[in-house]
């Protein structure tokens, strides 16, 4: 089984997006203390993390004399997809077996939500290091040669038992009016609702998805199986990339937070 983190000699902590699991350190509060539980999961298939998301997406209803009111949107395709993808727990006391974890997951359904949003969704963006020697004045005007958005991740590394954060960049081509023009469809989108007085955002994320995979060259701190994650081996990786992490990417890119390289 390919190990999700991949140590290149004298190198740091990469992920390589070959990894059919995960394992993610959630702290759990228990008995007013804090124990770190370890959620091993298989990976999900892209268009299965795109329905989900779909599906998340919250309703806003209006009640009349200034009463607003925001409906969570249904959570059950969440726990569903986490029933789908559990494997097991590390680093619980007296070893119950993966029936028994599974019982106690069922009673608490929020840890099950915990797992998605703090694990598979839970990449940070990660600030470009400063370079305290680097001019920050003197614009140069000259053309945009890439976008680069840094996410760092939260992983558990079996082999050394250790809490890793694996630090990636994602490295898209410029974007066009082309690409504008997609991620304002694909993200722009209302359904509205007159006699219920209810609309809620329509976010496309497939199509979300399917303009990372267009614009995206490299993804340095990624390998695929040993490989690093190159335009010529690209085939191999974009499919890959989670969907969670294409979805903030393109949004990075397009909502103008990155600082872009000139």
């Amino acid at each position: 089984m390919v190990e999700a983190i991949h140590r290149p000699e004298g190198g740091g902590a990469m992920l390589d997006l070959g990894a059919e699991q995960l394992v993610f350190p959630i702290k759990v509060e228990q008995g007013g203390e804090s124990y770190l539980a370890l959620f091993s999961m298989s990976v999900p298939g892209e268009h299965e993390i795109i329905r989900m998301l779909d599906s998340s997406v919250n309703k806003f209803h209006d009640e009349g004399r200034a009463r607003f009111v925001i409906e969570p949107a249904s959570r059950e395709a969440q726990i569903q997809a986490f029933d789908r993808h559990f494997v097991s727990i590390g680093g619980v006391d007296g070893e119950p077996t993966v029936e028994q974890q599974r019982a106690w997951l069922d009673r608490h359904p929020r840890l099950k939500l915990r797992v998605l949003a703090e694990g598979f969704g839970g990449a940070e963006f990660e600030p470009e290091p400063e370079n305290p020697g680097t001019e920050r004045r003197g614009l140069r005007i000259s053309d945009i040669v890439e976008n680069r958005v840094r996410l760092a991740w939260t992983l558990w590394d079996p082999t050394s038992a250790a809490v890793e954060r694996v630090v990636m960049s994602h490295v898209l081509r410029p974007e066009t009016a082309a690409d504008d023009k997609a991620y304002r469809q694909a993200s722009a989108r209302v359904e509205t609702h007159r006699r219920r007085n209810s609309w809620r955002p329509l976010i496309d994320h497939g199509s979300i998805c399917a303009l990372y995979d267009r614009m995206a060259e490299r993804a340095e701190g990624c390998v695929i199986g040993g490989q690093p994650c190159r335009p010529e081996n690209k085939s191999d990786w974009v499919a890959r990339v989670p969907a969670w992490h294409k979805a903030a990417v393109v949004q990075e890119v397009f909502s103008g937070g990155i600082v872009k390289n000139a």
